[in-house]
This record gives structure tokens, C-alpha cells and sequence, in this order.
């Protein structure tokens, strides 16, 4: 009996692993991603995965940056100096120079955000839904 039922589990997982293989990125990260609702959530979920290599989708990633942009908080450290937060946003989606606005946004404001904001939520709406036709 135990021989039989080795196989028929391994048949299982291995279905299971097939199915998952075609998924949404943002799905297979787990439950934190369902609703994202902290910045380090979009860190994990919306923009890591492209960055990295993990996930293809510009269009999403590109979604992604455009809220960012729009939440910065109305703190003034985050406007200060000559790359205020929104700035370095809109320069990635200009110059598609992705790489080199995550490291400026992050030595600028990763730690002051963390410091003072890393509890609170934000508002997000899902970049992995189809845009509504214009």
C-alpha cells in the first residue's frame, strides 16, 4: 500500500508545480501581494520581481513607479535636495533607466522612510489588471 501511495503524491506535487508554472508573479509571492497595502509590499510584489528578472511586465512595473510617484509623503524630507522622490520616479519612466533610480531613491529615502513611515499604509491599486479602454 505505502508503495503505491508514494508515487500518486509525487504525481500530485509535481501537477501542482506544473500548474503554478504559467501563474501571475504577483500571485505566486502569497498572501502579501493579494492586498498590498505597505510600500514594502510594492518593494516585494510590484517592483522587485521586474527588476530582478523574475517578471517580464514592464507595463505593470510602469504602473507601479507612476503610484509610487504619486505617494510620496507630504513629509518635506522627501522633497528636499536635487532628486525629490516624484523626480526620480518621473526620470525612471522618461529614461527607462531603472536600475540607476531605485539605487537614488533608495540612498535618499529608504532609511527616512523607514524611520518614520514604514507602519503606515498606502493607498494601492492592483498595476496587474487590464487598463480600462479610452
Amino acid at each position: 500500500m505505502r508503495i503505491v501511495f508514494v508515487p500518486v503524491l509525487l504525481a500530485l506535487a509535481l501537477i501542482g508545480c506544473h500548474k503554478s508554472a504559467g501563474k501571475d508573479p504577483q500571485a505566486q509571492e502569497g498572501s502579501d501581494c493579494q492586498n498590498i497595502t505597505y510600500l514594502s509590499q510594492v518593494m516585494q510584489c510590484d517592483l522587485s520581481p521586474y527588476a530582478s528578472g523574475r517578471n517580464a511586465d514592464e507595463a505593470a512595473f510602469r504602473k507601479a513607479l507612476t503610484q509610487l510617484g504619486q505617494i510620496a509623503p507630504s513629509d518635506p524630507a522627501f522633497f528636499q535636495g536635487a532628486q525629490p522622490w516624484p523626480k526620480i520616479v518621473d526620470d525612471m519612466l522618461q529614461t527607462r533607466n531603472y536600475k540607476q533610480g531605485c539605487r537614488e531613491c533608495h540612498q535618499a529615502y529608504r532609511k527616512v522612510y523607514k524611520d518614520r513611515f514604514e507602519s503606515s499604509q498606502i493607498p494601492w491599486t492592483d498595476v496587474h489588471t487590464p487598463t480600462a479602454a479610452k
